[in-house]
């Protein structure tokens, strides 16, 4: 009840000489401390008294708050693993804007773990104002992989998901340029984004891609392009996805109501290979009724 400065001072008294048994008394009443002055309780985590220390540092750990970043900070630049990954959790905990710049400098760690708790804070933060930074992290990680012969998958993943989940209509222009990305990665998240955006501006672009590809098209980003295509639902794409080939462009004929497609369709039925593409292909149709 008493002012956080004579609170704090008489517990941490208290707590120098107090017998072991009664300290958790004492660490009770810090987590009262770290809701009213984290400040406070973040200084003490350097006091000369081991005890001391650990009690707010553990206080600030059950009571995550902004006032707390220069501790998580502290952490997340540590030397062991462990710790610089809990550093990195907490930093995703609060909502301070200055845990940003940390947490994708920590996604160039030497541990994979420290990276992948980082990607999963920066998931946590980000917006639409944070769309720029994510796409140039996963070209780094990307050409990192490359050069250096290593796996980041999971990171890389979950970067790529915030980019998905996290852009607006504000990102439209900044998606659409990565659509000519060097980084098929980078491509296929940009026209994931696009397609959960549903913004019907994209839908030229997106047929530029399909029909003039500046880097390659890997089989796998240009079934996505084609079922984002069919997402948008705008007739403009017809046309040129037939040119492209019915095989191809299937999976978007069908919600696209694409019924001039029917006699190419049953054409290609006809002279199917394999069950499977037998069965994509039927599916179409029974979507043109």
């Amino acid at each position: 009840c008493a002012a956080p400065a004579v609170a704090f001072e008489a517990i941490t008294t208290f707590m120098r000489s107090a017998p072991a048994n009664q300290l958790p008394l004492a660490r009770n009443a810090l987590l009262e401390l770290a809701d009213r002055a984290p400040a406070l309780l973040v200084r003490a985590t350097l006091d000369e008294d081991a005890k001391v220390a650990d009690a707010a540092r553990q206080a600030l750990l059950i009571r995550p708050s902004n006032e707390a970043l220069p501790l998580y900070l502290r952490m997340a630049k540590s030397k062991s693993v462990d710790e610089a990954c809990s550093g990195c959790m907490y930093l995703g905990r609060i909502s301070s804007p200055q845990a940003r710049a940390p947490l994708f400098k920590a996604l160039g760690h030497r541990s994979a773990a420290v990276r992948e708790y980082a990607a999963t804070s920066i998931h946590s933060h980000a917006d639409e104002h944070w769309i720029a930074d994510l796409l140039e992290a996963i070209r780094t990680l990307r050409r990192e992989e490359t050069d250096k012969k290593k796996d980041f998958g999971e990171v890389i993943n979950t970067l790529c998901s915030a980019v998905v989940q996290k852009s607006t209509h504000a990102c439209l222009d900044l998606l659409m340029e990565g659509l000519h990305d060097a980084d098929a990665r980078v491509r296929g998240t940009c026209i994931s984004a696009l397609g959960r955006l549903g913004d019907t501006a994209a839908v030229v672009p997106l047929i530029e891609t399909l029909e003039h590809p500046r880097r390659g098209m890997p089989r796998e980003l240009r079934t996505a392009l084609v079922k984002v295509l069919g997402e948008l639902g705008d007739a403009r794409a017809i046309a040129p996805l037939l040119r492209a080939g019915v095989t191809v462009a299937a999976p978007a004929l069908g919600p696209l109501k694409a019924q001039e497609a029917v006699p190419e369709l049953m054409a290609a039925l006809e002279q199917a290979r394999t069950p499977r593409d037998a069965d994509e292909l039927a599916e179409v149709l029974a979507q043109l009724q």
